[in-house]
Order: C-alpha cells, then structure tokens, then sequence
C-alpha cells in the first residue's frame, strides 16, 4: 500500500511539472512574438514618419535649390534621400500662389504633402512703403504715421495741411529714406502676371469636375482634381465651400454674412463680400470688389482687381473717361494677406483705386499701380503709385491722412506676391 500512494504522489508531481513547463514556454513564446510585433511596428511607424519628413523635405528642398515644376510630376533626387525614398512634386498656379503637391515614397509607404508657396522679401529688403516717382514729393498730414524704410520721389516727404487739419507727429519717417528714380514700382514677373489674366478667363479642363450651387456646403481636398461652380448669372453664396475650388461668375458674386469660404478662389467681374463675413479665400475681378464692415479674412488671403486693357481714351471731354474700377474696404474691417490692383491706365479723376477706410487693418501687403486713399492702418508694406486724400471737399494729391503704415508689426514668415528680392516659402499646408 506504501508502494502504490509513492507512485500516485510521483506522477501527479510530472503532470504538474509538464504544465508548469508548457505555460512558461507559451509565456515566453508570447513575449518573443510580442517583441517581434513591437520591433516591427516601431520599424514600420519610423518608415512612416520617414515618408512624411520626405514629403515635406522634397518641398523645402525645392524651394531652396530655386527649381521650377509643372503640373507634370518631375522625381526629385536630393542628396540626402536614402536609396528607398523618392519624391514626385508637381506644380500649378493657385490664384497668387503656386501649389505644390509631393508625393514621396519610401518601400511600401507613400504621403502628399499639398501647400501654397508664396513670395517672402528678406527682412533687411523690405520696405514700409514704396512710391513710384510722380516728381512730387509725398505730403503727410493729421495723425499720419510710417514706421520703417521708405523708397520715395526724389523731392522726398514733407508735412502739410489740408482744410484746418495739419501734421501732429514728431517724425516724418521712423527708418531709413531712400531715392526711388523709378516712375514704375517693383515689378512683378510676367508670367505671373499672365497666370492671373489667364485665371479669370480659364474654363475647367475635361478632367476637372463642375458643380451645380443648390445653397448647400461643398469640399474638396487638394488631393483631388480641381471641382468648378459656374453660373452666367449673380451668384450668391450662403453655405460652407472649402478646398480645391474655383467659384465663377459672368456678371458678380455676393458672398453672405452666413458663408464661409475656405482656401477658394472667386472669379467674376464684380465681387462683393458683405458686412460681418469671415473667412479666408482669394478674390479676383475686374470692376470692382467691396467689402463691408467688420469683415474678417484671414491669412493668406487675397483681394485682386487687375483691370482690363482698353482702347486708348479720347481726353478732350468728361463723358469718355470710364468709371473709376475699385477695391473698397469699409471700416472695422480686418484683412490678412495682399491687396493688389493692377492696371496701367492713368486714373485722370484722380479717384482712389484701392480705399481703406478708417478702423481697417491690413496684415500683409498692398500694391497698387494707381491711386490708394489710406485711412485705416497697413502692418506691412505698401507700394504704390501715389496717394490721394478726399477731405474737406477738395481732392488731395500725393497726401496721407491720419493713414498708418508700420512694417515692424508683420511677421517675418509672410508669403504673398513674388516681387523683387523674394524668395520662395510656404504660405500655407492645405489638405
């Protein structure tokens, strides 16, 4: 009977043996293959990041080596890409911006990368203002202020009065003044100039997408092929549009209080945002663009008037000068990007091309080839051909009342147009 309970006690204590041993090797097998599967995720997730740091480095490499793409992918081969990592970047104009799209791959892994790259003017290049030479010099009055360098007229600035207002400031100009000889301003590429004539008038390629506006929100990611709404008639946008889109009208667009437009572009003769709009797109047109009070666009955007050659004007009587084609921007308003008017038709009305009213701030640059009426307040540069000042019933040329321009206030990092002495950077990441 010893015997027999001896034998029991013996193999009892094997079985539990074998299934200590069989559960440590199922544990230890467990941890080599969750060591594995960490190992290899951890392998994958750096090859991700890999494939997105390259998308972006094919952008910045780009832009630093100065080279030109279309909207063909062109591979790029940078010197410190690995052997597995290629980028295709491809290019196209995006109102006064270009967009590029990077598509790197590395093994099995590819991402886009879609931004908007704009013109940066080096800090020790820009300028406060800059004034075509009209052989006059520029007279500030009131509360005026400029605060950084200035290009002027030979006959340089001076202060003045109009009516009973006079010059109240102690400086005429907080920077460095220098002699602009030039009758013209810093010029901008032609083939930017064509991009923009050509974008007003462009119709959507066989391959682009068009919409019909029911008053209903529309995206489109920049990943896609650009999506078109086009109407002959008024339109009137009331909903969300964001994205890859292009909004034309024959006759005029009204954006609504209630809209909100996102990295669009609107294209129409007349453009009209009305008050209390917020958003951030880029306006074209070629009568006229206005903007109510107490609107707010946000960087980057743009408002564009480029004005549509004529045939050569007939002086001699008042009834042949045309009226005067405008951007207007009403008080309270706050605008962050670029104002740009383009036409080389001289204004004999010497009415305002481009009108910033009182309590209206412009983040970013304004250029005009004509007349600017400044009221408001500029945080960046202004160039332009002359001011003219509306006040006390009489027209004022070359003056600038209680209007304010101070480029200290604009952030080094601002892209907007590709004058002279820029370079190119991102504007903005679109998705």
């Amino acid at each position: 009977m010893q015997r027999s309970g001896s034998h029991k006690i013996r193999a009892g204590a094997l079985q539990f043996t074998l299934f200590i041993g069989v559960l440590i090797f199922l544990t230890l097998t467990a941890f080599v293959l969750l060591s594995y599967t960490h190992q290899r995720l951890r392998g994958q997730n750096n090859l991700l990041k890999e494939t997105i740091q390259t998308a972006d480095q094919g952008i910045y490499y780009a832009l630093q080596s100065g080279l030109t793409f279309t909207d063909q992918p062109t591979t790029l081969k940078a010197p410190f890409f690995k052997e597995y990592e290629e980028v295709q970047l491809t290019a196209k104009p995006w109102g006064l911006f270009k967009h590029f799209k990077s598509l790197s791959s590395a093994k099995n892994y590819t991402f886009e990368r879609n931004a908007l790259i704009g013109g940066k003017v080096h800090e020790e290049s820009r300028n406060a203002l800059v004034l075509a030479n009209t052989f006059s010099p520029l007279v500030l009055v009131g509360t005026s202020k400029i605060v950084g360098d200035a290009r002027l007229s030979e006959y340089g600035v001076k202060p003045g009065s109009m009516g009973s207002a006079y010059f109240t400031g102690n400086t005429l100009i907080d920077g460095r003044l220098e002699t602009n000889n030039a009758e013209e301003l810093p010029q901008l590429p032609e083939s930017f100039i064509n991009e923009i004539e050509y974008l007003i008038t462009r119709l959507p390629e066989r391959s682009e997408q068009v919409l019909s506006y029911i008053g209903k929100p529309i995206h489109n990611s920049f990943k896609e092929k650009t999506q078109w709404v086009i109407d002959s008639r008024e339109l009137f946008l009331t909903d969300t549009i964001t994205g890859n889109i292009i909004i034309h009208s024959d006759t005029k667009i009204n954006v609504e209080t209630g809209a909100y437009l996102k990295d669009v572009i609107l294209t129409a003769p007349e453009v009209v945002l009305q008050s209390g709009l917020t958003g951030n797109f880029q306006a074209f047109a070629t009568n006229s663009i206005t903007v109510g009070s107490q609107v707010s666009l946000q960087y980057p955007s743009a408002l564009v008037l480029i004005k549509e050659s004529k045939n050569q004007l007939n002086y001699n009587t008042e009834a042949d000068l045309e009226p005067t084609k405008s951007i207007t921007i009403a008080n309270g308003s706050v605008v962050k990007g670029s104002v740009v008017y383009l036409g080389e038709q001289p204004n004999l009305n010497y009415e305002p091309e481009v009108f910033i009213d009182r309590d209206t701030y412009l983040y970013g640059e304004l250029y005009c080839e004509q007349n600017v009426e400044l009221k408001g307040s500029v945080f960046g540069s202004v160039m332009t051909r002359a001011f003219v000042s509306r006040e006390f019933g009489s027209v004022y040329r070359n003056h600038l009342y209680n209007g304010m321009i101070d480029i200290t206030q604009l952030t080094p990092k601002f892209a907007g147009l590709p004058i002279e002495s820029t370079s190119k950077t991102v504007a903005k990441w679109v998705y």
